[in-house]
């Protein structure tokens, strides 16, 4: 009698394993979503103003000066059928330009010379998260999401990125219809630093 129950134990739980595996199997194992949009960061007006700050310490008048802060960001993700997701993301990109004017003497006959030159810079932001949503059945679905971003920088005025981490909380609306949108706040720690 020892001998059949220690059978049937071995295919009780080989049975409990292939029916966890089959209900595992009818269940939905997750879905892929692809939200863009536009961003802001007030970290790319912070490396603004040290450009100034760095120009300015040099010698220089500025007049002539552009960011454009508002840039595209894409941030592609896995959702488990848990909430859990996995993610990548691509910006708020940010591109500044100066335009330099050098002035100098010893030109011809003696004349002061000039030399105009556009100065260009960038920053694209590209990280990779682990997020979790909430009420992901609703219309409203508010999330959570941590990581690290590395921002790609370079151009005239600005050196290689360093990375940092990264924190986000947002809210998707209409997350169960075709087309949906969407809010997030976040504070990424990655630094782009000026040459």
């Amino acid at each position: 009698m020892k001998g059949n129950q220690m059978n049937i134990r071995p295919n009780k739980l080989l049975l409990a394993v292939l029916v966890g595996l089959g209900l595992h199997g009818t269940a939905r194992a997750g879905d892929f979503y692809f939200p863009s949009g536009v961003g802001i960061s007030s970290g790319h007006f912070e490396v603004f103003d040290k450009l100034e700050d760095l120009y300015r310490a040099a010698g220089f008048q500025l007049h002539d000066r552009t960011l454009v802060p508002v840039g595209l960001s894409f941030s592609p993700y896995y959702e488990f059928d848990c909430g859990v997701g996995l993610g990548l993301s691509l910006g708020p990109t940010a591109f500044f330009e100066v335009h330099e004017e050098t002035f100098g003497g010893g030109g011809r006959f003696g004349r002061p010379t000039t030399r105009d030159e556009d100065k260009f810079s960038y920053i694209i932001p590209i990280g990779a998260d682990v997020r979790y949503t909430f009420l992901r059945c609703q219309d409203v679905s508010p999330y959570v999401r941590l990581g690290v971003r590395y921002p790609i920088a370079g151009g005239d005025n600005l050196g290689g990125g360093r990375p940092g981490p990264y924190a986000g909380a947002g809210v998707e609306l209409f997350r169960t219809k075709r087309i949906a949108g969407g809010i997030e706040f976040g504070y990424d720690a990655s630094r782009a630093p000026a040459k």
